[in-house]
């Protein structure tokens, strides 16, 4: 148990299957196969041998037990293992998303409303403003959208840091509490096979 707790919590080992604790199912898989087919065989042979039959009868029900044990713990371990990564792997992919959608928003949306400013300002300054001031509206207008343009770009952007940030922060609460969970359901399992074993 203390080595799994330790195989879990070093950042450097993160592939459990090739762990040894993970190797001895392996090895207690095939071996209990390799037994079974050969307790099988000496059952078919010795069938003549009702002593012998019943012998390697026992033998071949003990083996084909452990092995379905042994099969059940590493299906199950193994699905663990792939549900997590896929969980992570969508977490990931979910956040990369919704970040690029909301920066693009962002940007549309600053888009629009600086549109809709000049427009309003270009209205105001044509409508108020004489003939001769119209170059200097002109003007002023342009350099105004584009001052205003860069305001809300760089508004936006930091909004938009400012809102995922709380975001990310649920999101990898989120991924660490399904790794615990994974992480218990290993330490479960584990215990199981100490205890059977």
């Amino acid at each position: 148990m203390s080595y799994c707790v330790r195989l879990h919590l070093n950042k450097k080992e993160r592939r459990p299957f090739f762990s040894f604790f993970f190797l001895s199912f392996y090895l207690s898989f095939f071996l209990s196969f390799f037994f079974c087919f050969l307790s099988f065989s000496y059952f078919l042979s010795f069938s003549h041998s009702f002593f012998l039959s019943t012998f390697f009868f026992l033998f071949f029900f003990i083996n084909f037990f452990f092995f379905l044990f042994s099969l059940f713990i590493l299906s199950f371990c193994f699905l663990s293992f792939l549900l997590s990564f896929l969980l992570s792997l969508l977490l990931s992919l979910l956040h990369y998303f919704f970040l690029f959608l909301s920066v693009l928003f962002f940007l549309f949306l600053s888009f629009i409303l600086s549109s809709f400013f000049l427009l309003f300002l270009s209205f105001f300054f044509l409508s108020f403003f004489s003939f001769f001031s119209f170059f200097f509206s002109f003007f002023f207008s342009f350099f105004l959208y584009f001052f205003l343009f860069l305001s809300f770009l760089f508004l936006s952007f930091f909004l938009s840091l400012f809102v995922w940030s709380y975001f990310i922060v649920f999101l990898n609460f989120l991924s660490f509490f399904f790794r615990i969970f994974f992480f218990s359901f290993t330490c479960f399992s584990s215990f199981i096979f100490s205890f059977f074993r």
